[in-house]
Order: C-alpha cells, then sequence, then structure tokens
C-alpha cells in the first residue's frame, strides 16, 4: 500500500513538473559565467502593490510588474567589503549627507511644517541589547 502511494506521488510530481511553465524569456536566462560569490535570481511576474485599511495611499493600486533576472550575492556585505567599496568610489552614505528638507517633504503628508534646521540633521538608531524579553505592551 506504502509503495502505491509513493508512486503515485513520484508521477503527480512529475506532472506537476512537466505542466510548470516558466515565465522566464531566453532573455533573461543566465548569461556568461557565474561571479564569484554570487547567485542567480530569475525573472519573472509578480503583484505589487496593496490595497486596504492599512495601505498607503502610494501603494495602490495593485499592478503586475515584470522584473528581469539578475545577480545577488550570497551573502550580507561585510564592513570589511563595504570600506573597499567607499574607498574606490568615493560613495557618502546617508548619514554622511546633509539632510534635504525638499527631498524629505515629498514623502510626508501634505502641508508638513519645516522641522528647525537644528533638527535635520543625519543620525542612528542604536538598539541595546535587553537581558530578556521585553513588555511591548
Amino acid at each position: 500500500m506504502a509503495k502505491t502511494y509513493s508512486y503515485i506521488f513520484l508521477i503527480s510530481t512529475f506532472l506537476l513538473l512537466i505542466g510548470c511553465k516558466s515565465n522566464v524569456k531566453k532573455s533573461q536566462s543566465v548569461s556568461g559565467e557565474k561571479p564569484e560569490g554570487m547567485v542567480w535570481i530569475s525573472g519573472g511576474k509578480f503583484k505589487m502593490g496593496s490595497e486596504g485599511p492599512q495601505a498607503r495611499a502610494d501603494e495602490s493600486p495593485v499592478h503586475e510588474v515584470n522584473l528581469n533576472g539578475y545577480w545577488i550575492d550570497q551573502t550580507e556585505v561585510t564592513n570589511a567589503q563595504f570600506a573597499v567599496f567607499v574607498e574606490a568610489t568615493d560613495y557618502e552614505t546617508t548619514a554622511e549627507k546633509d539632510v534635504d528638507w525638499e527631498l524629505m517633504k515629498v514623502q510626508l503628508p501634505p502641508d508638513t511644517p519645516k522641522p528647525h534646521d537644528s533638527l535635520l540633521q543625519a543620525s542612528s538608531l542604536v538598539f541595546k541589547t535587553t537581558n530578556g524579553p521585553v513588555e511591548l505592551r
């Protein structure tokens, strides 16, 4: 009996795989050699956006997006790797740039008053490890 179910499972899986159609076009296939430390993410279509009471106004309407395939690092970028990148490109992080109110206000509700210039400074959050669970209520 178990052997019969195994055959049914294998045949069903085989038929499912045959019936699946790939959305990846030939132009999206992996080309060239695999860059060291990277993996290929196949392109395809997905629904982007959100609707409902918790959705932001700029998240609707839900619409179909076609994303091309791309290479991505297998692991996070280390601080040492980022330092090499910054040195090679003179890249400036957001924290090193002055805050541009004109750019910032487009992300805020209309008529949001401009804060005092002393408050428009780059900053960051630092999280402290706790000795146990933190009550969130």
